[in-house]
């Protein structure tokens, strides 16, 4: 989001804005056109569409413009503090994929396959989670999540599996 006026406007309705911070990058490494385009391995004509409007550059591109000309983007929110990204080393499914960012995990034990949870293949799946430490992961959505988040606020992030860990841990802990 950008600020006008102290009003919160989103990117699309600020004319320019794409424009605007290809020339500003540009100004800030002093750098022309030819020059930009060069270093980003582009043609200049890209550049030049770029402070056009006629298109725009991507993400990676933008951070690349940003180092070159000692500047860097900034994630804010409606308050202007400033929002980090997601961390990397958030705890991931049993395949090893990122979690859905809009859920909110939590762990409720050791990692049983779906399906075993009563049998004889899923007391000996867990005791073997237990061994290497593999937490249950299960998220809340919908309903229950919108409970959750107006009683405790959104989380800032996903917990680490090691976070996870530790919650398992302390919940089955004796007493």
């Amino acid at each position: 989001m950008v600020k006008t006026e102290g009003v919160a406007a989103p990117a699309e309705e600020q004319p320019g804005l794409g424009p605007g911070l290809v020339r500003r990058a540009r100004r800030a490494a002093d750098l022309s056109q030819r020059d930009l385009a060069r270093r980003l391995a582009i043609s200049q004509s890209t550049v030049a569409r770029w402070e056009t409007g006629e298109s725009s550059p991507t993400l990676r591109v933008v951070e690349q413009m940003m180092a070159l000309s000692g500047l860097r983007l900034e994630m804010t929110d409606a308050r202007g503090a400033r929002v980090a990204p997601m961390r990397e080393d958030a705890a991931r499914d049993q395949a090893g994929r990122r979690l859905p960012a809009h859920v909110d995990p939590h762990a409720f034990g050791w990692w049983v396959p779906r399906g075993l949870d009563l049998t004889v293949e899923g007391i000996v799946a867990r005791r073997r989670a237990a061994e290497q430490r593999i937490p249950g992961i299960r998220y809340d959505r919908g309903r229950w999540r919108g409970i959750m988040r107006r009683l405790l606020g959104t989380p800032d992030d996903h917990p680490t599996r090691a976070e996870l860990v530790s919650a398992v841990e302390t919940r089955i802990a004796p007493h």
